[in-house]
């Protein structure tokens, strides 16, 4: 019997891990939900003297976010743009490591042993899914968070009125990133081979569906790693997950006819079949022409290839682009974006060393990732990202249930 302390435990940490990874924008508050927890971190590791330790365990790390950020402050202060990155790259630096550290060092003291960090994750995403697949089927809950409840942004609500379900900031780039995330890592099976979490791999399919086709970027990968490795498992994985979906459409098909957000949301969903049809004939997609076309803006001076011109180009007016990497070039230069690099390259070299197979996940994931999206602002996915990071390596346990490090890769 599950004691009323244990309880309360979960429920507490599922609290803290939501609000501080989705950082849910609620329109009463003036900042995201992360930043209270921020600031407890702040206060939490002063009181413990813990930032020595935290410092020690992530030097390397530190000294490369803390050159970045003073070298974006050199670049808004060369260019004085006020569309910049340095504030970006200054709450990333200052919130990810100590945020991490603080959830790991909490919750070791709660003394919650049958119940790993790992596992904890997976069920917060769970919950997530939960939500979504609620409000999927509840449209005018749906319209109610949008427009009252969170800061979804006005001229979204038209364009994209159909997705958007979730109660989450980055619900069309990061929300389903991390979903797509949570989905590959119960495929290789952190947390145990666990009913539950094998159950939820269809929610959790539906929140990515209902979102943003990104989410399956995570899935793609691990699917190929178990097709590499462990192609009769893969096997097994797949039949049961195919009869899952069929239940899950059929039941779809059964309330679509009375919702015009749900049929809205399948013919779009159903379009990422048609996108993937068309590159497997090797014929020519719209979205894929915007990513390799109108969205490569590249620096047009030498002034502006070294350091950068100052600005940010999302959402800019005169050219545009969501590529992470042209964002960053465009800003710094080269020399600017070769430190981010340099950092993932040195964290991936680190990570990979104590778990081949969830580095993998990770870091090949973000190579079309951050081509997608700027992936360093501070956002869900960035939060989660280095989360994951930094107790897989304050904790080698952690993610270690995981095929992909016990079988995959010997």
């Amino acid at each position: 019997m599950v004691s009323l302390r244990y309880f309360v435990c979960c429920l507490f940490g599922i609290i803290v891990l939501y609000f501080y990874i989705y950082a849910p924008p609620f329109q009463i508050l003036p900042f995201g939900s992360d930043k209270p927890f921020l600031l407890f971190s702040f206060l939490y590791i002063s009181y413990y003297n813990q930032w020595r330790i935290l410092f020690d365990i992530f030097r390397k790390e530190w000294i490369f976010l803390a050159t970045i950020f003073f070298c974006s402050l050199f670049i808004y202060l060369l260019h004085r743009e006020d569309n910049s990155l340095c504030l970006y790259d200054f709450l990333l630096a200052l919130e990810c490591l100590p945020c991490s550290y603080t959830i790991y060092h909490l919750w070791n003291k709660l003394k919650v042993e049958t119940l790993k960090l790992d596992k904890l994750i997976i069920i917060c995403a769970i919950v997530g899914s939960i939500i979504s697949s609620f409000l999927l089927l509840n449209p005018e809950y749906t319209y109610y968070i949008k427009t009252t409840l969170l800061k979804y942004p006005e001229h979204l609500l038209d364009r994209f009125l159909y997705r958007g379900y979730g109660i989450s900031d980055g619900l069309l780039f990061s929300y389903p990133v991390i979903q797509g995330f949570c989905f590959a890592f119960v495929l290789v099976n952190v947390g145990g081979n666990n009913i539950l979490y094998k159950s939820s791999l269809i929610l959790l399919f539906a929140s990515i569906m209902a979102n943003a086709r990104s989410g399956f970027v995570p899935i793609a990968i691990t699917v190929l790693l178990l097709l590499r490795y462990r192609g009769l498992l893969l096997l097994k994985y797949a039949l049961i997950f195919i009869l899952l979906l069929l239940i899950f459409a059929g039941s779809i098909n059964l309330l679509i006819e009375n919702n015009e957000m749900l049929k809205a949301a399948s013919e779009w969903a159903k379009s990422s079949i048609y996108i993937l049809n068309d590159l497997m004939a090797g014929e020519k997609t719209e979205n894929i022409d915007v990513l390799l076309g109108d969205m490569v803006v590249y620096p047009t001076t030498i002034d502006e290839w070294l350091v950068g011109s100052g600005n940010n180009l999302f959402g800019n007016e005169f050219s545009p682009t969501d590529v992470g990497y042209f964002i960053r070039l465009n800003y710094g230069g080269i020399c600017y974006l070769s430190l981010w690099i340099f950092l993932c390259l040195y964290m991936f070299r680190r990570l990979y060393r104590i778990n081949r197979g969830i580095s993998l996940i990770l870091f090949l994931s973000l190579v079309y990732l951050n081509y997608k999206g700027d992936f360093f602002v501070v956002n869900p996915g960035s939060r989660f990202f280095f989360l994951v990071y930094a107790l897989i390596i304050m904790d080698q346990s952690l993610f270690q249930n995981s095929l992909t490090q016990k079988f995959l890769l010997k």
